[in-house]
């Protein structure tokens, strides 16, 4: 009955040991295995879900009529090429258009003199010859044509033109016909001969002004196109039937579906799934986030109008992340079965034969190990999903401070027109010349628009009439306007407390009616500041200034295209570097952010000019400023990775610059490599811990039986030295208290002769401190400083003011000390002890040198704005020396400095002494320190080398001041 207990006890405790050292380890092992995999499954997942919010942004804008027609017309000019062919080629391709779009488009072509083509189509717009004043007129405007200023100067042009837009104006009805202007590669829809349709022109180009504005052209066309005419839905259909199409933005399938209706619109060709969209409608509606999976993919849905039902939904396919996914868990699964098995049948057999030669110790130490395997693996495994979370947080993170700084540019600029308008003011005001004439404003104008200030001046007269302007291709309707403005700012300024007439009050009415005509105002309710204004698309700011000439009032107009502000913006954003200043107060832990201006502009270089970011991420910025979103991701420059965030700032209207913020993943790496250590380390101490942990366990067993036999042999020879420790109350407990018992008389004085004698040795052999107990030789500049004539200080002020002027003192110079890589040895009454030791990043007698000019320039400051300097003033007499010296600790045991003793410290104060008899800096120094920095000073040899303490003379230099090169290491130079 006892041999079976004893039995079944010894199969309960294999049981347990088989499933804590091998069941356990395995599934510890297997769990963490596939939460890696899971991980990597999720981080490819996420990267898909980034790549469909960018598609899904794209699909909202691409689908819409406007954005569509842009691109037609766009394309027509860069793919098609259709201007540079023939008219009966053009006439063919109109009729083919017509044929898939009956009646859905009316064109009109012109060459590169505005004159209009003779298409033979009957898809050209009627009424040649109305059309060709009005697109004359309007190329003459945006300065496309040779002639064009001449024409806009020529009386019998301006009525011919005028008449043929009157009898334009009747086909347009409500719209004004001036809008067909504002729709150069802008479609607006509008409306011709009572039907709603979009109007958009366009021209080939050669080349770009500064402002993107074409210049030169090969031709031009003008669409009207019907939307009527066109199915339901036909742009959406457009869009995802041309999706695979080399550049179009949309890399993922895309599912245009009816949510109200649960039908079909439109799906890409590519899925062959038919049935697919009637399962998709229903995962849509019972989704729970804006990005789902469904089936095979990552699905996310856009709205192209709040009010329709309809949804474009686009599609990632995770189909080879989740069969990997599905592999790599089989694999582990296998093998860990694998394992589980080859244990079960081989583990019996090892431990019985090993139980023959492998020792007792031995044995506990190997489970207890095993054992600690399980949490070691656990460890690893979570601490790779905390640095992978960890590395995604500071990314985020990283972006998230980026996208503040995007809002901060944001409120910047639009703060700019307030920021530069009184500069811009002050700087006209001080260029006019007086007496104030005509000719001297010109001159000062003209000098101020060559050197960028603004773009465009306008001198007018007392009825508003221009008198002079360098702006000679002026639409005829803002001219008019800024006449009509510029008269009645004459009449207020003129006419100031008086009462108003009927005839002003006719004027002002005739004035607003005016600018609702041509759809904006003009606000110069206050004078010298900067106005926006917009006409037509061009976007401008206005400074309208009083001017006085000969008694006579007239007004002067300074305009600043919009670019001109951002330009002058991104400019000076760039080079103050406020991103990186505002970085470096809040966070030490990063590196700062770098701001960077792309140019949209092919005439204006980014800023800086030079960079190879702009060959990188030239697609991201064309992208975005397509776009009008945001793009973020990483990008490689010069083996040096690094976060960008690309956003077009949407207070700029002419989005001339597009901004981009940098910030290194340096310190995400460090910051990673440092959990990755950590992890490592916390796993080898685990292991290593485990394995001292289970041979102090061990010993713990098998330790006392082999002390007490080791013992008795011992006291068996005559050694009487042997000492056995409390072994508790058990039967070995009471053997080893006896033992002790019997020898403990004839041992003691030999064991208290060797207790001390161990102590002793190990108190000699302890040279962890030794080398600064003992002191240490080496090269230092040593600084003293004094403060003069302290004892009259003390004597005119309080004690109370005496403390405080030197606590103000000692608190201005230990900061500018220890900038210059020093540290302060000690305060000596008023005067301070200074140690230089260093090599890099210059020489410590250098870095000494500068500490004292800066702590000369310091007391000069604090003389002049300190409440306890009299007037007496203050000053301080400098000595500085370099040698070798003795650096350790000194005091005893409760109480230790560490500081320097030698010579160079008895000759640096001798030299502070010294230095009240110099002429310029006070600034004394011996000749050992004065050989390194001679190269980096201004000195001269003082004409007395006697110092008290030397036997023999010695060569000092006082310091006159630094030169440019001190910035140098002298070692290095």
């Amino acid at each position: 009955m006892q041999m079976l207990l004893e039995r079944k006890v010894l199969t309960l405790r294999n049981i347990f040991l088989y499933f804590a050292v091998v069941v356990l380890p395995i599934l510890v092992g297997f769990l963490a295995l596939a939460n890696m995999v899971e991980e990597q499954y999720r981080a490819g997942v996420e990267t898909a879900k980034q790549d469909l919010d960018l598609q899904s942004a794209r699909a909202r804008l691409f689908s819409t009529e406007k954005h569509q027609i842009q691109t037609f017309a766009a394309a027509l000019i860069k793919d098609l090429q259709l201007l540079e062919k023939s008219p009966q080629t053009i006439a063919s391709f109109v009729d083919h258009i017509d044929s898939w779009y009956p009646d859905g488009c009316k064109w009109l072509f012109w060459d590169e003199n505005g004159r209009l083509l003779d298409v033979p189509s009957r898809h050209i717009l009627l009424g040649q010859r109305n059309w060709q004043f009005m697109m004359t007129r309007l190329m003459a405007q945006h300065r496309l044509l040779a002639s064009g200023a001449e024409l806009l100067k020529d009386p019998v042009f301006e009525r011919q033109s005028i008449a043929a837009m009157n009898i334009l104006q009747k086909a347009m009805g409500e719209h004004k016909i001036e809008h067909v202007s504002w729709s150069l590669d802008n479609p607006m829809l509008l409306s011709w001969l009572g039907k709603p349709c979009y109007f958009v022109w366009n021209m080939d180009v050669e080349s770009y002004r500064e402002t993107n504005i074409p210049e030169k052209i090969r031709g031009g066309f003008l669409l009207m196109l019907y939307p009527e005419k066109f199915s339901e839905h036909f742009w959406i259909k457009r869009m995802i039937y041309r999706r695979t199409k080399p550049r179009s933005g949309l890399p993922h399938p895309i599912v245009a579906v009816n949510i109200s209706e649960r039908s079909l619109v439109v799906q890409d060709p590519v899925i062959k799934d038919q049935n697919l969209w009637q399962r998709l409608v229903d995962a849509y509606v019972g989704r729970t986030q804006s990005s789902f999976e469904f089936e095979n993919y990552l699905a996310r849905a856009s709205v192209t109008d709040e009010k329709s039902p309809v949804r474009i939904i686009s599609l990632a396919d995770i189909s080879d992340l989740q069969q990997t996914r599905s592999a790599l868990l089989y694999r582990l699964s296998y093998v860990a079965l694998l394992l589980l098995i080859l244990s079960s049948v081989l583990l019996p057999n090892i431990m019985r034969m090993e139980s023959l030669a492998m020792s007792l110790r031995m044995r506990i130490t190997a489970i207890f190990a095993v054992a600690m395997l399980v949490p070691i693996v656990s460890l690893v495994s979570i601490g790779n999903s905390f640095a992978y979370h960890e590395e995604n947080r500071l990314k985020e993170s990283a972006l998230v401070k980026m996208r503040a700084g995007f809002e901060a540019l944001e409120l910047r600029y639009r703060d700019a027109p307030r920021l530069i308008e009184g500069g811009l003011y002050e700087d006209l005001k001080s260029r006019i010349k007086t007496p104030l004439t005509n000719d001297a404003v010109v001159t000062a104008m003209q000098s101020a628009a060559e050197e960028g200030l603004f773009k465009h001046y306008i001198i007018t007269d007392e009825k508003g009439r221009f008198v002079t302007t360098n702006w000679t291709t002026m639409d005829g309707a803002l001219k008019k306007s800024l006449e009509m403005v510029a008269a009645k700012i004459v009449r207020i300024d003129s006419s100031l407390g008086g009462r108003p007439s009927v005839v002003d009050a006719a004027i002002d009415e005739e004035v607003e009616q005016y600018m609702q005509l041509i759809g904006s105002t003009f606000d110069f309710s206050r004078p010298t500041n900067l106005n926006y204004f917009v006409f037509q698309s061009t976007h401008m700011y206005f400074m309208s200034i009083m001017l006085k000439i000969e008694e006579s009032i007239g007004n002067l107009f300074i305009q600043l295209p919009d670019y001109y502000l951002e330009k002058r913006f991104a400019y000076d954003e760039f080079t103050q570097n406020r991103m990186a200043l505002d970085h470096a107060d809040t966070d030490k832990s990063d590196l700062p952010a770098e701001l960077f201006f792309y140019s949209n502009f092919k005439a204006e270089k980014s800023i800086p000019e030079k960079s190879p970011l702009w060959s990188k991420l030239r697609e991201v910025f064309e992208r975005a400023h397509r776009l009008k979103a945001e793009e973020n991701g990483m990008v490689t420059i010069e083996e040096e990775t690094w976060i960008y965030a690309i956003k077009p700032l949407s207070s700029m209207y002419t989005q001339s610059f597009t901004p981009c913020l940098l910030t290194s993943t340096r310190p995400i790496e460090a910051r990673l490599n440092s959990v990755k250590m950590v992890i490592s380390g916390l796993a080898s101490a685990a292991l290593i811990g485990a394995i001292i942990l289970s041979l102090v366990l061990t010993s713990s067993l098998i330790g006392p039986i082999s002390r007490i036999d080791i013992a008795a042999q011992q006291v068996g020879n005559g050694n009487l030295n042997v000492t056995l420790p409390n072994m508790g109350n058990d039967e070995l407990g009471r053997l080893s208290e006896t033992f002790n018992d019997m020898v403990r008389g004839l041992r003691e004085r030999e064991k208290m002769r060797a207790y001390v004698s161990e102590s002793v040795l190990e108190a000699i052999q302890d040279q962890s401190d030794a080398s600064l107990s003992e002191g240490r030789r080496v090269e230092v500049s040593v600084l003293f400083s004094d403060i003069r004539n302290f004892t009259g200080l003390s004597e005119k002020n309080s004690p109370e003011q005496v403390f405080a002027l030197l606590n103000e003192f000692f608190g201005g110079v230990e900061p500018i000390i220890r900038a210059n890589h020093g540290r302060v040895d000690k305060f000596i009454g008023d005067a301070v002890m200074a140690v230089f030791h260093h090599s890099e990043p210059e020489h410590h007698t250098l870095s000494a040198v500068k500490a004292a000019f800066a702590m000369r320039q310091f007391v000069g400051e604090l003389a002049k704005n300190s409440r306890f300097v009299g007037k007496s003033g203050i000053d301080i007499g400098v000595g500085i020396s370099t040698g070798t010296v003795l650096l350790g600790d000194v005091g005893s045991s409760r109480r230790k400095d560490l500081t320097v003793i030698g010579d160079e410290v008895n000759l640096a104060s001798r030299l502070e002494t010294a230095s009240k008899k110099g002429r310029h800096a006070k600034i004394v120094v011996s000749g050992s320190t004065f050989k390194h920095i001679e190269n980096f000073v201004e000195a001269e040899l003082m004409p007395f080398s006697e110092i008290r303490g030397k036997e023999q003379s010695v060569q000092i230099y006082e310091l006159i001041s630094l030169k440019a090169s001190a910035v140098l290491d002298p070692d290095k130079t």
